[in-house]
């Protein structure tokens, strides 16, 4: 993974993404509005999106070429979990940026745990679309 994502607008999700897992971005953006559908709110569906789309084109790896079992490994970077993902800069880092991910709709007690788990709820899919194979 190259770092720290990219800096855009966190409060959208891209229409396309570049790098090696760009041809993922599809499917998953898919999988992440079924899975969250009935969830969440629609302001978590687009933040686990917009994660998703993130850890896609940060990773350095072709997620496609690996086993899926090892592939929340290549997303976490070395982390132990998200939340140290989240806590370690790979991720977004301002309150203010996680806040306009989710649309202004988290407490402000810990953004990093919101961050966790939309990040957690983004490898799922993305792994629910490797074991599918629905690339």
């Amino acid at each position: 993974m190259s770092g720290m994502i990219e800096q855009r607008d966190p409060a959208t999700v891209p229409t396309t993404i570049t790098g090696v897992n760009a041809h993922l971005w599809a499917p998953c953006l898919r999988t992440c509005r079924a899975l969250s559908a009935g969830m969440c709110c629609a302001a978590r569906t687009q933040a686990i999106a917009a994660y998703a789309a993130d850890l896609l084109e940060n990773c350095d790896v072709d997620l496609a070429a690996i086993p899926v079992e090892d592939a929340e490994a290549a997303l976490l970077n070395g982390a132990a979990d998200w939340r140290e993902f989240s806590e370690g800069g790979s991720s977004l880092i301002y309150y203010e940026d996680i806040l306009a991910r989710f649309n202004g709709k988290i407490p402000d007690i810990d953004s990093l745990y919101y961050q966790a788990w939309a990040l957690r709820h983004a490898a799922h899919a993305i792994t629910i679309v490797l074991n599918n194979k629905s690339f």
